[in-house]
């Protein structure tokens, strides 16, 4: 057997026990007009960048620097040969001559254009390891190796030019092995190429005792118990690492001998925790570095490949019936779902309290998220770009760019939030958590680069109570030094399209969609100012990016404005503000009569009034932190109650960390035991 023909047989036997197709879905998307696309640009010596931009190269001497877009992501994406795919699910369909001799050229372009790769140094200007990690190729398709697999046979990929990519490829790899990431996803794709390389490769069998045993370590490493990838990316790097797991289970069962230990029920709750983030159209829910929500870049397929898997690892049981349970926290994340059903029409909200997970995680921390009807409504904007000289960068990860509150409108540092309490019932849920990191002028980049700049003392702790899909009530408290008058900002924002401010009420919405969403302030310590913000630059406020790229459109973003200070509240330092988010059918707002119940009080104390008689009670302590006792018609000694009320008489109540409650004298809740109840 010739080393060409060893080294297909191996790469397509690999592929075909990870799972992964041999033949025109080599990467996952591909399709053969999107194929066709990239042929054509390269035949041109053009690479497309994001996809989408056609970058002039050339086929000889390529600048692989990438000095032709000042962009940090440009030289990253040309070094790590994407056409290739493109090239070989082309060939393996169409058989067009070319198509190898294109592969080859700009392969041996590369290798013409650097030095041999060795332990003993990095890697040449705009190249990394993590380039390397991907140029190389890993099992499941891409790079180098998985396209000599499609090119085997053809005089462009004879014995003397394979040998010769085998000879640079061991240097490339020495070269990560001596230039290992330490964690994230760098490490993770490191070992993942080392493994495919030594398992695939003649001469290169040394290095997957070495890699396996790596992998076990970073598995249990990064992958927390409740299936979150440590970066906290749900719609993004998530889904690149259950993916490459999720390949590793099925090597692990294949190939049991190489010792890998990757636990299939964790890479099962990877899976849920990917499927319980997306929106109910199945589209990315865009936290931290994810790609933005669009109506068209679903990942429909997600719950049908979830199924897969768990039917490929074994996995049953009741934990797995998520069609039962459309709501859930993942308590390592600090990411909480909630829906009201798993149709595609569904209303879903989010809340964000994320563990910070290195620099892809965004200051976002206590963020509501809202998607209803067919579209996003109140946006987390993802990632807008990974060029740090951008001012669009550091505003995408700024805590003012997200629905969230800021003091001054700095950002929040990285320091954790706490999650004091979660629960999740038939019609109700109840959030409460608090962000104490005080907050900071310095603009965030992969870090704060410039320092932390400027420091405001404070605090937020937001309670959020879902009720029923219909609406959210957000109760926020306000920290900051109580010698001086500190303004705060509490954060919404929008679709890009038609809003409406009303001023006088506080309140804003959407409008010129078949969804939309209300945000009305309902309750505060002192004057509130809501205004609406389109397309700012000085300051950089309401945009939103138009996919993972250079592009962003202006959106409106609803800024509620009032002032953390002496003379709001007695002591001073804090403020109370409540919100009142309502998603809705049509143009015209929905009709929400509000009445405070109890004004200058501790307990927060809401009526709302619905068009159609509806009147929900509604009454929570700050923070949850102590019992409501008697309010009004209400007395209990829980910190949250909830009760719904038709033609006067209560239909439904939902009761927080309490055991009895009672409405105009009369027991609605009775319980032995301190809980939370919905009766």
């Amino acid at each position: 057997m010739t080393t060409l023909e060893q080294i297909r047989k191996q790469v397509e036997q690999l592929n075909r026990e990870v799972g992964q197709p041999t033949r025109l879905d080599l990467v996952k998307g591909t399709t053969l007009a999107n194929a066709r696309r990239w042929v054509n640009a390269i035949r041109q010596g053009r690479v497309f960048f994001y996809d989408k931009d056609a970058i002039k190269v050339g086929l000889r001497n390529i600048d692989w620097s990438g000095a032709h877009v000042k962009h940090q992501e440009w030289p990253a994406q040309l070094n790590r040969f994407f056409w290739l795919s493109q090239l070989a699910a082309l060939y393996r369909v169409t058989g067009e001559k070319d198509l190898p001799a294109l592969a080859r050229r700009t392969i041996e372009d590369w290798m013409d254009g650097h030095e041999p790769y060795t332990a003993g140094k990095p890697p040449a200007k705009g190249d990394n390891t993590l380039n390397i990690s991907i140029r190389l190729g890993q099992a499941g398709g891409g790079g180098w190796w998985n396209a000599v697999a499609s090119f085997c046979g053809t005089p462009d990929f004879d014995e003397t030019f394979v040998r010769r990519m085998i000879e640079s490829t061991r240097g490339q790899v020495e070269c990560l092995k001596a230039h290992l990431a330490p964690t994230i996803n760098w490490r993770i794709s490191h070992l993942n190429c080392i493994l495919f390389c030594g398992m695939v490769l003649p001469g290169f069998d040394e290095y997957r005792e070495y890699a396996a045993r790596l992998l076990n370590e970073t598995f249990w490493r990064q992958v927390d118990p409740d299936g979150s990838h440590e970066e906290r990316c749900p719609s993004s790097y998530h889904q690149w690492m259950m993916r490459l797991f999720t390949s590793l289970v099925y090597l692990g069962q294949a190939r049991p001998k190489l010792g890998l230990r990757i636990d299939p029920a964790r890479v099962g709750r990877m899976w849920d925790y990917a499927l319980y983030s997306t929106t109910p159209d199945g589209g990315s829910s865009g936290m931290h570095d994810g790609g933005v929500w669009t109506p068209t870049r679903p990942f429909r397929t997600l719950a049908e490949e979830r199924k897969r898997y768990l039917k490929a690892a074994g996995l049953k049981g009741e934990q797995w019936a998520v069609e039962r349970k459309p709501s859930r926290f993942f308590p390592d994340a600090g990411h909480l779902f909630l829906r009201d059903s798993w149709k595609p029409g569904a209303t879903y909200a989010s809340v964000d309290a994320v563990r910070y997970g290195g620099g892809h995680c965004h200051m976002s921390k206590l963020a509501v998220n809202l998607y209803s009807g067919k579209r996003m409504l109140l946006y987390d904007p993802g990632v807008f770009t990974y060029e740090d000289s951008d001012p669009f960068m550091a505003y995408g990860k700024s805590t003012m760019a997200h629905n969230t509150a800021t003091l001054r409108n700095y950002n929040q540092a990285e320091a954790n939030p706490d999650v004091y309490e979660v629960h999740i019932l038939r019609n109700y849920a109840v959030f409460c958590g608090a962000y104490a990191g005080s907050y900071f002028s310095g603009p965030m980049y992969w870090g704060f680069k410039h320092g932390l700049g400027k420091a405001e003392y404070g605090a937020h702790e937001r309670v959020v109570l879902w009720v029923g899909g219909e609406y959210l009530v957000v109760f926020d408290l306000v920290k900051a030094d109580h010698m001086k008058e500190v303004p705060y900002q509490v954060h919404w924002q929008f679709p890009a399209g038609k809003a409406v401010l009303d001023s006088r009420k506080g309140a804003a919405w959407t409008t010129g969609a078949d969804d939309n969403v209300y945000v009305r302030s309902v309750l505060s310590s002192g004057p509130v100012r809501c205004s609406l913000h389109r397309g700012e630059k000085k300051p950089i406020l309401g945009w939103l990016p138009t996919g993972h790229g250079v592009e962003f459109t202006p959106a409106p973003h609803c800024v509620m404005e009032g002032v953390v200070g002496r003379g709001y509240v007695k002591g001073g330092g804090y403020a109370k503000h409540v919100t009142l988010v309502v998603p809705f059918k049509g143009n015209r707002p929905p009709v929400v009569g509000i009445r405070d119940l109890a004004p200058g009080s501790a307990q927060q104390a809401l009526e709302f009034s619905f068009k159609d008689g509806t009147r929900d009670i509604v009454i929570a302590m700050p923070t949850l932190h102590r019992m409501i006792g008697d309010c009004g018609p209400v007395s209990t000694d829980g910190t949250l109650a909830v009760i719904r009320l038709k033609h006067g008489k209560p239909v439904s109540t939902l009761l927080n960390s309490g055991s009895w409650l009672e409405y105009n004298g009369k027991p609605l809740i009775c319980s032995q035991s301190h809980g939370t109840y919905e009766v």
